[in-house]
């Protein structure tokens, strides 16, 4: 077997060239070497999303805790007001919540997977948020409904718009990266 980088002939049982140190196969030492003929080739799978992009996906994890803590923090108070169901549907928000916050850690770790999860999560958000509507006000108009519904269409579409259209330097779109 001999050594990837300088082509040295390595001895049976080693795993590490003499001369220059790097493990045959390695890839991190490759990346590293910039002279390495497959250095390239390794940079070029390198994944990198536009900034705004980067920005909005820690901005929605944020959110997606601190409405979570804020439901949970709500729902016993609810039960000491004698509103149990609001209070189920609080803590069901809260566990919708933190979903949602790992959904789209999901997203900055590449997964496509993670915004079909997200997308599940906002709907599931948005019945609960129109059941909520019908226990808090019993004669509430059509018109709140619509414009709940329309939110949570935007959001998603928006998130989508935000992952297909921002390109980043190298004239990539973060969806087009995602597995």
């Amino acid at each position: 077997m001999n050594c990837e980088k300088c082509g040295a002939q390595l001895p049976d049982g080693s795993q590490l060239c003499s001369s220059c140190d790097i493990k045959p196969g390695d890839d991190q030492a490759v990346i590293a070497d910039s002279s390495h003929p497959q250095a390239n080739s390794a940079l070029a799978e390198v994944k990198i999303r536009h900034k705004f992009v980067t920005f909005w996906l820690w901005l929605q994890m944020i959110i997606g805790v601190l409405w979570g803590l804020l439901c949970l923090c709500l729902a016993p108070l609810m039960y000491f007001y004698k509103m149990s169901s609001l209070a189920t549907m609080l803590l069901f928000s809260a566990i919708m919540c933190f979903v949602s916050a790992i959904a789209v850690y999901k997203i900055l770790k590449w997964k496509k997977r993670g915004f079909y999860a997200y997308c599940i999560v906002e709907a599931i958000l948005f019945c609960l948020a129109l059941r909520t509507q019908q226990l808090m006000m019993q004669d509430s108009g059509i018109g709140i409904i619509v414009m709940q519904s329309l939110y949570f269409v935007i959001h998603v579409l928006l998130f989508l718009a935000l992952l297909q259209l921002l390109r980043n330097a190298h004239g990539k779109t973060t969806w087009d990266q995602m597995k």
